[in-house]
């Protein structure tokens, strides 16, 4: 069995292997045509020896460096990778269920020429997991790279996307085994941290003033967007 078309199923990953053997495990993979796992340089648990202990038939990409907070990198490097039109972004964290999917395929099956899928995350909207044409998602330049450690940059680029698509909310609820984590600022860290499975420490966003001023000034200009800087770290594939 498979979706009604191709998609390909996007899956950024950082350290966290009981959530990635969770995935593995789930036999709704086996609906997506293609499935790209990104480790986002995991230092203490990567993605390799998970994916092949496994067994099952994944594309698996490493970024090199740990940045602390790559996400942003980790989906473009996902979608340049993506063989398929359809692409469909959900983390670890995330559970597919039969009863999704079938939505899924129904939302993606009768979407719109301009319109993307947002999936339905504890009731509304959960910012960036969502489904979407290749050629939508680069019309609208990508994610910012440049906001490395900080966990801001999908409402960021969903400001561009929802010029260019509608977004439209899936009913079905995408079922998670962890509420979103909470954001603490300390200036005392020099890098995003993540001291259990629910919290992130990451500095204040005073320290990117002027990069914020930077994007959001790009962000009204969407002659530029196609040329906003993508993959801008090494990587090499694994499987």
């Amino acid at each position: 069995m498979s979706l009604s078309r191709p998609v390909t199923l996007i899956i950024p990953y950082y350290d966290d292997p009981h959530r990635l053997y969770g995935i593995l495990e789930n036999e709704c993979l086996e609906l997506f045509d293609e499935v790209i796992v990104i480790d986002d340089a995991s230092p203490t648990y990567p993605a390799a020896p998970i994916v092949k202990e496994s067994g099952v038939l994944v594309s698996l990409l490493r970024i090199e460096v740990d940045f602390g907070f790559n996400a942003h990198g980790a989906r473009n490097l996902g979608a340049q990778e993506a063989s398929n039109e359809w692409m469909f972004f959900m983390d670890v964290d995330q559970e597919l269920t039969p009863v999704f999917c079938d939505a899924l395929d129904e939302e993606i099956t009768n979407a719109g020429k301009n319109e993307f899928i947002l999936c339905n995350l504890f009731g509304g909207d959960p910012g960036n997991i969502f489904a979407v044409r290749q050629s939508h998602f680069w019309e609208a330049g990508g994610y910012d790279e440049e906001l490395r450690g900080y966990h801001m940059g999908d409402k960021i680029f969903r400001d561009r996307l929802e010029t260019i698509a509608h977004p439209k909310l899936m009913q079905t609820i995408l079922p998670s085994n962890r509420m979103g984590r909470t954001i603490i600022v300390d200036d005392e860290v020099s890098h995003t941290v993540y001291p259990d499975a629910s919290t992130v420490i990451q500095r204040d966003q005073k320290h990117i003033r002027s990069v914020l001023d930077f994007i959001n000034a790009r962000n009204k200009c969407p002659e530029v967007w196609r040329q906003i800087p993508k993959i801008c770290f090494d990587w090499h594939r694994i499987l």
